[in-house]
């Protein structure tokens, strides 16, 4: 299906609950066309036939089979108008799977409780009028002799209407049941990962059972939770267990992919006759990009066709790799041929004013910058000055979200303890929302008891602490504290507490993952550029093929230096390379260890490692 199934299956929880009340419209009409023809019998029959329960109750039990009838045919037309929405999800369903059979069964059960809904109502009415209920009651309540039909109809309406606001009730609980799960079950068919549903009536304890255990499901460690955690935390909860758990999935598809890929390429080198060294177990997309370029370069020299799964390389990328580093553009004796030397300098000036204002390091800007310097480090400093802007936006958002929810909490504090905070700013200042804590803290705390011992220094030095752990600022600390200040400071740092990730380091999306073994260019600068040593080896030099390609440094090798893990340690080789490879100014000769922060040279461009 091009259209996204859970999208699509928004619109059919639309269209059920519009297709519910186009029914229990036409169902209070017909229900109230029944009772007033009941009336109207009621009305024309002798006085003598009324006067008996027996009498008033055949005419109920007529009425009875007719709208047994009508509720019936309700519950079939939300049935098949559901099974006809449902459709493309039905036929999604047989080539499912697992979640195919789930989807299938919950179709089942929602065509089955339509009509059991309202086969209920039916049942109750049944009971009523079976039981002699309505007879005595219309009888009971009829005036004897002639009576006006008016009257009649305004009594029958009024006992026996109940039955449409009943089937009323029953329709717009089913369209509910559905909108609740249909989506869940599109989402589980599209692979998506989806929380348990809730049972009815499930406690703040059950809730964070179910949540915990998906978690556990998932492999996905919670870093802490609270004793008694809020809906406001566990909705928190829920969200980021949803967004880990499928980032994990989506992860896993990627691999899945990269490993079948990895199939094709090994059975490509085997037709090349290529016999590979080394290959890891888990490739990463760049790996697997160097390896189909270096047998596609084999294949061609060699006259062996190309598989249908593997594409020639265009002219662009015929002439460098992906991974190139940023030109060095140090040699003086380059032509330059595109801006004239005053548009040049004119434009580095530029750029280093705006990186000067921004507080940016701009990095190394050679004596004589070429136009493709100038271009490529212009590009990157206006990606660095959006992503920056793009950082300080979502700072002002998170700190709106965080005073959004201070406001909050001190409202339902304040009811809780009877004060009026009176109106709140439209734009809450710092200072007003630490006065009214303090205020709500003071009517919350309990009267000071002069023989309770004073842990205050204890209590001072626990929530300066945990604020300095948090980076949350507690303003102007006074030096003799008194116990309303401790307890607004200990609530503003639960309030924060509660505010964190609680997903463990790694597992949210959002957090950056653990640091790994890298290379970095010109670190800490507009310019820096960052290759992961994934494969445990990054192959430095001018040659295309290279990890870190550098064009423009005269000074480098062809293959100039490797950089690879042996056990556990990581060293560096240089590989006959013309000028030699320097670690951290010292010419290596052999396989020389490098530690965190090691600077390696290679002709005039400095490269540095990190762990």
């Amino acid at each position: 299906m091009s259209d996204d199934l859970a999208t699509l299956a928004k619109g059919w929880v639309e269209e059920t609950h519009a297709q519910v009340a186009r029914e229990l419209g036409h169902l209070q009409e017909s229900m109230l066309e029944r009772v007033d023809r009941l009336a109207a019998e009621l009305a024309a029959a002798p006085p003598n036939e009324l006067a008996e329960v027996e009498g008033v109750q055949v005419y109920a039990e007529a009425f009875l089979v007719d709208a047994g009838q009508i509720l019936e045919q309700l519950a079939d037309r939300l049935d098949t108008g559901l099974a006809e929405r449902l459709e493309p999800l039905t036929e999604r369903a047989e080539a499912g799977g697992e979640a195919g059979v789930e989807a299938r069964m919950a179709m089942a059960e929602w065509g089955r409780n339509a009509r059991h809904y309202l086969t209920f109502v039916a049942q109750y009415l049944a009971g009523y009028v079976q039981g002699g209920g309505v007879a005595l009651g219309l009888m009971l309540e009829l005036p004897e002799g002639l009576v006006e039909r008016a009257v009649v109809t305004s009594i029958v309406r009024h006992r026996l209407m109940f039955a449409a606001d009943r089937a009323e009730l029953a329709a717009t609980r089913w369209a509910e049941e559905v909108g609740a799960e249909l989506v869940q079950v599109a989402r589980r068919l599209s692979g998506e990962v989806v929380v348990p549903a809730a049972s009815d009536g499930e406690s703040t304890a059950d809730r964070l059972k179910r949540l915990l255990a998906f978690a556990d499901e998932h492999s996905i460690r919670i870093k802490k939770v609270p004793d008694d955690p809020s809906d406001r935390f566990l909705d928190r909860m829920e969200e980021q267990l949803i967004a880990a758990a499928e980032k994990r999935r989506k992860a896993q598809e990627a691999t899945a992919a990269r490993k079948e890929r990895l199939a094709e390429l090994l059975g490509f080198a085997d037709k090349v006759g290529v016999k590979l060294k080394k290959v890891p177990n888990n490739p990463s997309a760049a790996w697997l990009d160097k390896m189909e370029a270096k047998l596609i370069e084999v294949a061609q020299k060699r006259g062996v066709p190309l598989p249908g799964t593997v594409e020639p390389p265009s002219e662009d990328e015929m002439l460098v790799t992906p991974l190139a580093a940023p030109p060095r553009a140090n040699d003086k004796q380059q032509k330059h041929t595109g801006m004239s030397p005053a548009e040049r300098k004119a434009r580095v000036r530029d750029m280093m004013a705006k990186a000067d204002k921004a507080k940016l390091d701009l990095g190394t800007v050679p004596e004589e910058p070429t136009d493709e310097w100038v271009e490529t480090t212009e590009q990157k400093l206006e990606e660095v000055l959006k992503q920056r802007k793009s950082e300080r936006k979502a700072a002002r958002e998170r700190k709106k979200r965080e005073r959004d929810a201070r406001i909050k909490r001190l409202g339902e504090m304040a009811a809780e303890a009877g004060i009026e905070l009176g109106a709140v700013p439209k734009f809450p200042t710092e200072d007003w929302l630490a006065r009214m804590e303090m205020k709500v803290a003071s009517a919350r705390m309990p009267e000071e008891d002069d023989e309770q011992e004073d842990n205050r220094a204890e209590r001072l030095a626990e929530v300066l602490k945990k604020a300095a752990e948090a980076d949350i600022d507690l303003g102007e600390v006074p030096p003799d504290p008194d116990r309303l200040w401790l307890a607004w400071a200990e609530g503003r740092v639960d309030d924060a507490g509660t505010a964190d990730e609680l997903i463990a380091a790694g597992e949210d999306p959002d957090q950056p993952p653990a640091a790994r073994p890298r290379l970095v260019f010109e670190e800490g600068t507009v310019q820096e550029r960052i290759w992961m040593m994934e494969e445990g080896e990054l192959t430095v030099g001018r040659a295309r093929g290279n990890d870190i390609q550098i064009r423009d440094d005269s000074g480098v090798s062809r293959r100039h230096c490797t950089v690879f893990e042996k056990e556990g340690a990581f060293f560096v080789r240089d590989n006959g390379s013309t000028k030699g490879t320097l670690l951290d100014g010292q010419l290596i000769t052999d396989d020389t260890p490098v530690d965190n922060g090691a600077r390696i040279t290679v002709g005039d461009t400095q490269i540095v490692f990190r762990s």
